[in-house]
């Protein structure tokens, strides 16, 4: 369990205003503008022990539009003395090295210490984020501009809250008015929530999202084709933001910028409410709650194999009903659909998120799974793309096909038996067919090398499985 020790912030300073803004446009639109990375900045790591210090720290960003905030901090920085937060760009050519070979935590280069916003840099404060907002398909009975309201939301999905102090504070565009009344109807609302134990709180923000899953306060939302109005996918969410429990994510409370007539922005507004420290390992996934996510959503629920900082296994979502192969994915290596990539002899691939079009942070990545089967896991929103098995069964029987008809006979005859592996029944037949005509070995002698295969397949999982029982 980490308190102390993980008490640390992030805040990093642009040399432009970094925050959101806000502006008309030439027909008398009111238009927002998202914030913007930070790829070069300064950053200080700031101690917050308490509420009374944090809320000091979120005073100070809120009155400046080039400071933003990270409930992260890098190790080593813990003394205050600034440094330099830079993209795995800047850092790449500092170092001269590639983007992949990067090493993680705080570098010193020429006298001068820099870091990266990544994941594998930064570790997580005893500070986490819970953040409202409307989105496009958010049920009409979780929308509510009262913040009361939502917290209450919020203490009945998770109940350990309800004892717990917190930190209230209006989204950045909400403090933004057009003359004496708001600019826009709705507002987000930030809570701050410190937390018992720093290293198990990506277990936990991944565990909410399913939670939320099993009951009405999570839905699918859609994600739409902006060029079409296509709705291409849909996206598990809640009454808060997925995608805020990671340490190096940025969080921009800094003061918004604006520009057209009447148009201002208010001073912050915090609502401090004392409480004990909030104990995130009250939240555990029964199978009751996998059940009741795959009854509401279609989506199944599982370990994901990968542990958190706290060292914990985490679950994960799987959608296997948006990836198709010819779903194409946006990759550190180009462009590539999904059956491309099965082809290819890449491994795994940073990839951008496809199924949340609004993201541009590289923040998926493609992999296979043991007999090559490829899958796309979007770490943002803990799911992962599989494909339907229907269609993973019929590519894999036409790439073991392809594979006899394109080489030797001796060839085929060697190694065919290696091909048949992950096959379903169907894929057998196929694929004994076509070796018959390409070595003439007789049927009979196939089936008899396929059943001797089969066995000792079956053979080696029986001993994997064994090997992984508890004693």
């Amino acid at each position: 369990m980490t308190t102390e020790t993980n008490q640390f912030v992030t805040v990093a300073q642009t040399a432009e205003p970094c925050n959101k803004r806000v502006y008309f446009e030439s027909d008398g639109t009111l238009k927002k503008r998202p914030a913007q990375p930070v790829f070069d900045g300064i950053a200080q790591t700031i101690s917050v022990a308490d509420t009374t210090a944090f809320a000091a720290v979120l005073n100070r960003i809120g009155q400046d539009p080039t400071a933003t905030l990270s409930l992260g901090f890098v190790p080593g920085t813990e003394d205050g003395v600034p440094y330099h937060l830079v993209s795995r760009r800047l850092m790449a050519e500092r170092l001269g090295v590639e983007e992949t070979n990067l090493p993680a935590g705080l570098q010193e280069i020429d006298g001068q210490r820099l870091a990266t916003r990544t994941k594998d840099t930064f570790a997580s404060s005893t500070w986490m984020l819970f953040d409202y907002d409307l989105t496009e398909g958010m049920p009409k009975e979780l929308k509510t501009a009262e913040p009361k309201q939502w917290w209450s939301w919020m203490c009945e999905l998770v109940p350990a809250l309800s004892n717990c102090g917190y930190i209230l504070t209006r989204s950045t565009s909400g403090r933004v008015m057009l003359g004496d009344s708001p600019a826009f109807q709705w507002s987000g609302w930030h809570a701050f929530v410190q937390v018992d134990d720093a290293a198990d709180i990506e277990r936990f923000g991944k565990d909410l999202l399913i939670q939320a899953l099993s009951t009405g306060f999570g839905f699918l939302r859609p994600v739409i084709n902006r060029e079409t109005g296509e709705i291409i996918a849909k996206r598990p969410w809640s009454i808060f933001d997925p995608s805020t429990f990671s340490p190096e994510r940025l969080v921009y409370d800094g003061a918004p910028t604006v520009s057209g007539e009447g148009l201002h922005v208010i001073a912050q507004q915090l609502r401090t409410v004392p409480g004990a420290r909030f104990d995130t390992s009250k939240l555990v996934i029964t199978p009751e709650v996998r059940q009741a996510v795959a009854q509401r959503t279609g989506l199944r629920v599982e370990r994901s194999g990968i542990r958190g900082q706290g060292g914990g296994l985490s679950n994960r979502l799987v959608n296997d009903s948006a990836l198709k192969l010819d779903t194409l994915i946006e990759t550190k290596q180009g462009p590539m659909t999904i059956a491309e990539y099965w082809r290819s002899k890449h491994d795994k691939l940073r990839a951008q998120a496809v199924f949340r079009p609004d993201s541009d942070s590289w923040a998926a990545f493609l992999s296979r799974h043991k007999d090559g089967t490829p899958f796309l896991h979007d770490i943002g929103l803990n799911t992962k793309y599989v494909l339907d098995p229907s269609q993973a069964d019929r590519f894999r029987e036409q790439r073991a096909v392809d594979w006899v008809n394109q080489n030797s006979q001796e060839t085929v005859q060697a190694h065919w038996i290696d091909k048949a592996h992950s096959l379903n029944d169907h894929g057998f037949h196929s694929l004994i067919d076509v070796v018959k005509l390409k070595t003439r070995i007789p049927l009979q002698v196939l089936k008899a090398q396929l059943k001797e295969a089969k066995q000792q397949w079956q053979h080696e999982l029986d001993a994997e499985h064994a090997e992984h029982q508890p004693f």
